[in-house]
């Protein structure tokens, strides 16, 4: 009996134990629930806030741009500034109370994954608009916006002019509407104001910023005389034409700017109909946008053209451009191997052989340069343009050295004198140096002057990197700064060929076969003048030619072609011969693996051997 009672208790108390359990785990579990619920109902009462940039990016009005603000400014305080530091003032979604003031812990952040706004509309900026609490938006204006239709951030501006520093300016809210110009059904014209009203566009850094100059059109008719803008200015129905501001021109092929207090050629009228008139050139275009421009000088109207399309490049042309690339990089193994050899050779390294080397350097340069240029389409500005630099400058260089070259072999051979023996770089090196080196630099200075300082003629010609492609951008620029100093230079070697010619002709005159040696010696000069005459720009020429020309490329094909193996001639010229691979393979035995790039090197008895490296030293110790 008394052990069916302790039974009994034990059951009790176990299922008193599993009835406490399931309470407590009900509790907690209700607790849980609240605790959701709560932060739900935290999350609701966040304030949604869309940022039109990514976290370290400002907008660039106008431009309808993001921009990072460490990489394209050098103020470190910009980028201290919080993103909520100096928010707008919130409003009661019900009564309109402002909701002030507002910790940057209130905000639901989120970034707009910044795209453009669709076709027929464009972004328009407001600095003064109303936010509320539930995300919506109302510009001073009236136009309400509902959260994802727009977004906020800021933008950077001057508190004076444009040689005050850059400060972390006010908020804006960036929206799209329907183009006033594309919607102009009743007006006879549009004009673009590049960036928005109250603003001014900064053309050194490429932003617009807010600025308080009055903004006048000069507004004129066709015969020249100035008109009162007030009675075609508008937005009403029955205004003729209609301003659309903070629409900067989208120029697919580049943009000029019209300065005319700098240059009076640039004069520019706005005509009736919406179209830009310069007087001086007689022209007309609707591809522009006009505003103040800010600069150190002060404020001043101008108007930004864009460059005409330039003419499609054909299917064949595309063809053969992405092709040559590869060939230029091949060929510049060639040269390397040369540069490497005479490297390698302290026989070679005299003036000619450095001249050698150095020419071979140039022309190594301008290879990987110009295939890197036709196979590279999304370069930064500045490595654009460095770029271009380099290859201009190596371009030059190599023609120069190629000038050097020319003249040493004339100087060597109207020297009636014996080759004397000498292995040391003297003075007449010091002077080829400083002519193949200044010649070049010259040249690149001056159209980077000419690219880079205001206030020049628009008449000057201009390389104009990086406008189009990390190249030239027009014939002119063509021929004044790469093709013009190039046909000189081959004229200068041309010369230097019939004077070397002449010279050798003298010395032919009365020489008999007295040995092997001689007859050898005699060979050399021939094949000195051949080396002369490829390396005299024959390839270039036609290169220039097709150039002028024009017409289908596959024409050119072979005079490409010729340009490319230059390269490899240079290499067997320089290098696949006996004299020069026999001294390589006895001081680099190791390399006679590499026999098979040059198979008739080394087909000579021992004595002819001795006598080709004897006329040899007595040749390039010059």
């Amino acid at each position: 009996m008394r052990q069916h009672q302790l039974l009994a208790y034990y059951y009790a108390i176990a299922a008193l134990c599993v009835t406490l359990r399931i309470t407590f785990c009900a509790a907690g579990s209700d607790g849980e629930t609240i605790k959701r619920d709560h932060q739900e109902e935290e999350e609701q009462q966040l304030i949604p806030l869309t940022k039109c940039c990514d976290l370290g990016q400002f907008y660039n009005a106008g431009f309808d741009r993001c921009l990072e603000w460490e990489s394209y400014l050098a103020e470190v305080h910009l980028l201290a500034t919080p993103f909520f530091q100096d928010v707008p003032p919130f409003y009661n979604d019900n009564d309109g109370r402002v909701v002030h003031p507002v910790a940057p812990s209130a905000f639901l952040l989120s970034l707009a994954n910044f795209t453009f706004c669709p076709s027929g509309q464009i972004a328009r900026i407001s600095p003064d608009f109303q936010l509320f609490k539930n995300g919506s938006m109302k510009t001073v204006e009236g136009k309400a916006l509902k959260f994802g239709e727009f977004c906020v951030d800021r933008i950077i501006s001057r508190e004076l002019g444009a040689s005050t520093n850059l400060t972390a300016g006010l908020f804006v809210t960036r929206f799209c509407i329907p183009d006033p110009c594309a919607v102009n059904n009743n007006r006879t014209g549009c004009v673009r104001k590049c960036c928005p009203n109250g603003m001014a566009l900064n053309g050194d850094e490429r932003i617009c910023q807010v600025n308080s100059a009055p903004f006048e059109i000069p507004f004129h008719d066709e015969s020249g005389a100035a008109l009162n803008a007030s009675s075609h200015f508008g937005t009403s129905s029955s205004s003729s034409l209609v301003v659309s501001d903070g629409v900067f021109v989208d120029c697919q092929h580049g943009a000029y700017s019209l300065r005319p207090s700098v240059e009076g050629d640039d004069e520019f009228y706005i005509l009736p109909n919406g179209r830009i008139h310069t007087p001086a050139l007689g022209e007309y275009h609707d591809d522009y946008c006009i505003d103040n421009f800010v600069s150190e000088d002060g404020v001043e109207l101008q108007a930004l053209m864009c460059f005409p399309p330039q003419a499609e490049e054909s299917e064949e042309n595309s063809v053969i451009q992405s092709i040559y690339p590869y060939f230029l990089f091949v060929s510049s193994l060639f040269l390397i191997a040369t540069f490497v050899v005479h490297a390698l050779l302290p026989e070679l390294r005299n003036t000619h052989g450095v001249t050698v080397m150095c020419h071979v350097a140039s022309m190594t340069v301008m290879y990987v340069g110009l295939g890197t240029i036709q196979l590279s389409h999304h370069l930064s500005d500045g490595i654009c343009v460095g770029l271009a630099v380099t290859v201009h400058f190596a371009f030059l260089a190599t023609f120069t050295w190629l000038n050097v070259l020319s003249f040493d072999i004339w100087w060597t051979f109207n020297d009636r004198r014996l080759p004397r023996r000498t292995s040391k770089l003297g003075r007449r090196f010091a002077y080829y140096s400083l002519y193949a080196w200044s010649v070049p630099t010259v040249i690149v200075v001056f159209g980077q002057v000419a690219d880079n300082v205001k206030g020049l003629s628009k008449h000057i010609y201009q390389p104009e990197f990086g406008i189009l492609k990390c190249w030239f951008h027009t014939p002119g620029s063509f021929y004044t700064f790469l093709y013009g100093p190039m046909a000189l230079l081959i004229l200068a070697n041309i010369l230097f060929f019939i004077m070397t010619a002449t010279a050798l002709c003298r010395t032919r005159v009365g020489t008999t076969r007295k040995d092997e040696a001689n007859l050898f010696h005699s060979k050399q000069k021939f094949r000195a003048i051949f080396v002369l005459f490829i390396l005299m720009g024959v390839c270039w020429i036609t290169e220039v030619i097709s150039f002028a020309v024009g017409g289908s490329a596959y024409l050119w094909i072979p005079t490409d072609i010729l340009n490319i193996l230059t390269a490899v001639f240079v290499f067997f010229i320089f290098v696949c011969k006996p004299s020069v691979w026999s001294l390589l393979m006895k001081k680099h035995p190791s390399l006679q693996k590499f026999d098979r790039l040059c198979p008739n090197c080394m087909k000579y008895d021992n004595g002819q051997q001795e006598n080709e490296d004897r006329s040899f030293l007595q040749q390039t110790s010059i």
